[in-house]
Order: structure tokens, then C-alpha cells, then sequence
């Protein structure tokens, strides 16, 4: 696949540091700007699939000297969890929607520093994002993937003021972003 598909096209080609991101490179950048903007933090993934953005989003808070916390039923392979932990992030086994588990995730949303960004990246971005959101305190954020295949704008309950909305819809990214 050329570096323009890579780009441009489906998310499964594209890999950060080797492993494999669920996101188009265009994402990173527009990742970048949207923490330029909004100075959060903290982090929390809800989703690290292989690991590459995980990595991508532990080197990004590393570097701002924000917290990282990546939350998934599966941990990523060794390379990028020990890539994650060696910046100072923390990754989480739990199954998002179980009662135990899911108080893990509160309690994330509570103790870590705010503003925080609560990234919806797992297998139901909808579920994640109607039972987290509502826990989160004002001037948190929120970033979901794959706006316009498994979240649409009807999913957005409670509604939160979209970030970047002219930015995301330029680049075509599946990414969006909001404040509570």
C-alpha cells in the first residue's frame, strides 16, 4: 500500500513505531493539535487493540507530562506495553462493562488530574461513551473513534460541544472530538 493509501485510506494498513493503530496517520496530527489546543491532564484509552496508539497517546502525555491510562479486556503484545510503562503509563486489564470492572473505570475518572480526555475506542463506542461520559467533571474531554461507522451524532447522549469540528470534517478523519 502506498504512503497516499496509507494516508488517506483504511485505518488496518497503519502503524506507529511497527504496531499496527486502528487510526489513519492523518489522526496523529490532528491528535497533536487537539492537545495543543486543549492542555489536558490525563488520558484514559478505553481500547488499545495492538498497542501503536497507546504508545502514540503514552508518548504524547509523557512528553506534556500528563497521566496516561489505557483500559482494554486484552492487553496489547510485550513491545508496546513495556513501551507504555516505561513512559510512565499504566495499562489496565477490565472488561469495560462489567460492574467491577466498570467501577475501575470510575474511579479513573475521579482521582485523575482534570482535565482529562476520555478517549472511546473500544468495541462499543455508544455504550462507552452514554455510561462514562456521564461521570466525567466540566471542561473534561472526550475523543471518539469511527464517528460515522460505529457512533453517530444521535449517540452523543448527554450532547457535549464538539472541538475541532471544522478540522475533523476537513481531514475526513473518523475522529471527533468534544468538551464537556
Amino acid at each position: 500500500m502506498s504512503l497516499s493509501e496509507r494516508w488517506d485510506g483504511p485505518t488496518t494498513s497503519s502503524t506507529f513505531c511497527g504496531v499496527e493503530i486502528g487510526q489513519a496517520y492523518k489522526d496523529l496530527l490532528l491528535w497533536e493539535e487537539f492537545l495543543n489546543r486543549t492542555n489536558p491532564k490525563s488520558l484514559i484509552e478505553l481500547g488499545s487493540w495492538r498497542g501503536g496508539m497507546s504508545m502514540f497517546l503514552a508518548i504524547q502525555c509523557h512528553c506534556r507530562s500528563m497521566s496516561y491510562v489505557g483500559v482494554d479486556v486484552k492487553q496489547p503484545d510485550d513491545r508496546p506495553a513495556m513501551t507504555v510503562q516505561a513512559l510512565g503509563g499504566r495499562l489496565i486489564q477490565a472488561d469495560l462493562f462489567t460492574a467491577v470492572d466498570e467501577e475501575i473505570v470510575f474511579e479513573l475518572i475521579d482521582k485523575l488530574p482534570k482535565p482529562l480526555v476520555l478517549f472511546c475506542d473500544n468495541g462499543n463506542k455508544r455504550k462507552e461513551y452514554q455510561k462514562f461520559v456521564p461521570r466525567l467533571a466540566a471542561k473534561d474531554l472526550v475523543a471518539v473513534h469511527d464517528w460515522g461507522s460505529e457512533f453517530y451524532d444521535q449517540d452523543r447522549v448527554p450532547l457535549l460541544e464538539p472541538v475541532m469540528e471544522a478540522e475533523c470534517r476537513s481531514i475526513e478523519s473518523i475522529t471527533r472530538f468534544f468538551r464537556l
